[in-house]
């Protein structure tokens, strides 16, 4: 067993529920969520190997998370295309890296803009 200790700690729960119950609550809430959840090596972000794991989960079906439908393809591409435009402009990332990630936003757009125009 190892005796790492977690930084965060997340449920996540599928239902229908009411803005003012989840602020009652202290809860967020949304209608679709995506979530890396990530697993470090030590303490330094830049050192040790770093574990990844992705899902995604689409609220329109309320029962158990395990249960639950995953996020249209269209809009996880939608998503993943507006957080490369966010994280092109960190200035936390190297150039080479911000340039990289305004391209792809830049192409998807272009695409988008010449097959719907």
């Amino acid at each position: 067993m190892s005796d790492h200790n977690y930084g965060v700690r997340y449920t996540v729960e599928t239902g229908g529920f009411e803005k003012e119950e989840l602020r009652k609550a202290g809860d967020g809430g949304c209608d679709a969520l995506i979530l890396c959840s990530i697993v470090r090596e030590g303490n330094d972000p830049h050192e040790g190997g770093v574990s990844f794991c992705w899902f995604n989960i689409d609220g329109r079906e309320h029962g158990p998370a395990e249960d639950a439908l995953e996020i249209p393809g269209t809009q996880l591409f939608q998503a993943w295309s507006l957080w490369a435009k966010d994280l092109s402009e960190r200035e936390d990332l190297p150039l080479w890296q911000r340039k990289i990630l305004q391209n792809a936003f830049d192409d998807v757009r272009m695409y988008i803009t010449n097959i719907e125009g």
